[in-house]
């Protein structure tokens, strides 16, 4: 089993990757702001991203959130321009990034966002107090939008051990809908709704909410047959390779873009650039281990028999035992 190297880690987690999806949703929230600047008190829009767990959905929140709005509270003087990044992401309000905790109800989802807000008190009080603490927060920091993530949560099918409906669970999953329904149509913030697939029907099920979804954001997994997403998934590899240097990780550039390794990472990672970043990580770590300068083929096919393959990625390896019914496109 792969050893856990601290700092590849780290630095991952501090890596942003640009590429059309991201920048495409980065649009979408920016106008999805601009409505509620706008027009502050009407009814207010929503979006939705859903995907499979590792395509980069929370990773697209927290980008946006540490850079644009970032960028934009430092323009504005109300943080120091040397200041942490993180920490400025940390302590703002403009935008609330806000994960859903399981089996939600409309008071555990009010207590989540309270909690963003640091509100001492995020979970003491009636689901009706909750929420009143929940709009006067967001009144008064002038929040903007907010990103409601793991929204799969509201469903409690989704966390039964049985896998069996339950009916009081049911009930609770529209409640939090209408919840948050309510929220939009008071003008409060526009929200994102992001989670994984089965969560879609959740939201743009109900009626009300699917007319006020002004788009689905695309983030399904990469196809290499359609060539868009196949040049978006070689220059994510071609700039994964780079960073491994730029981040000290590295001596050298790695080039994962040589040979069969692109249609390889590709199959271990079903198109998902989250799986794609984290067998890159696992190779990166074997690759220090090994005193080498740069990840090579090697190192990949190590961390597929060491990290991939007993996570469950995919059951076999691709380099030692050659692709399945799979076919690289030429770039």
């Amino acid at each position: 089993m792969l050893m856990v190297d601290g700092q590849v880690e780290a630095e991952f987690l501090k890596m942003c990757i640009p590429h059309p999806r991201m920048s495409k949703a980065h649009r979408i929230y920016d106008n999805l702001r601009q409505m509620k600047v706008l027009a502050p008190n009407k009814p207010q829009r929503c979006a939705c991203l859903f995907a499979p767990t590792h395509s980069g959905k929370s990773k697209t929140v927290e980008t946006y959130i540490e850079n644009q709005i970032v960028d934009e509270l430092i323009a504005e003087g109300l943080f120091p321009a040397e200041m942490d990044r993180s920490e400025i992401a940390r302590l703002q309000r403009r935008a609330l990034h806000v994960t859903l905790e399981s089996k939600a109800t409309p008071k555990s989802a009010a207590s989540d966002i309270l909690t963003e807000f640091n509100d001492p008190h995020a979970s003491h009080g009636t689901a009706t107090s909750l929420l009143s603490r929940v709009y006067h927060h967001m009144r008064k920091h002038g929040t903007q939008i907010l990103f409601l993530d793991e929204i799969q949560h509201m469903d409690h099918r989704q966390t039964e051990k049985d896998n069996k409906p339950r009916r009081a669970g049911v009930c609770e999953s529209t409640a939090v809908t209408d919840t948050l329904k309510t929220m939009l149509i008071r003008g409060l913030v526009p929200i994102v709704f992001v989670g994984i697939d089965d969560a879609e029907s959740m939201i743009l099920g109900d009626q009300q909410l699917a007319a006020r979804c002004i788009t689905k954001i695309d983030f399904r997994q990469l196809r290499n047959d359609v060539p868009e997403d196949l040049e978006i998934f070689l220059d994510y590899l071609g700039m994964l390779g780079i960073k491994l240097m730029q981040h000290g990780l590295m001596k050298e550039i790695s080039d994962l873009l040589e040979g069969k390794l692109p249609a390889v990472i590709h199959a271990v990672a079903s198109g998902r650039l989250g799986v794609a970043s984290k067998l890159v990580a696992a190779a990166c770590t074997i690759a220090r281990e090994r005193k080498a300068a740069r990840v090579l083929a090697e190192h990949v096919s190590a961390a597929i028999d060491e990290w991939a393959i007993p996570m469950e990625m995919i059951d076999y390896n691709p380099i030692a035992q050659g692709l399945r019914d799979y076919e690289r496109r030429a770039a």
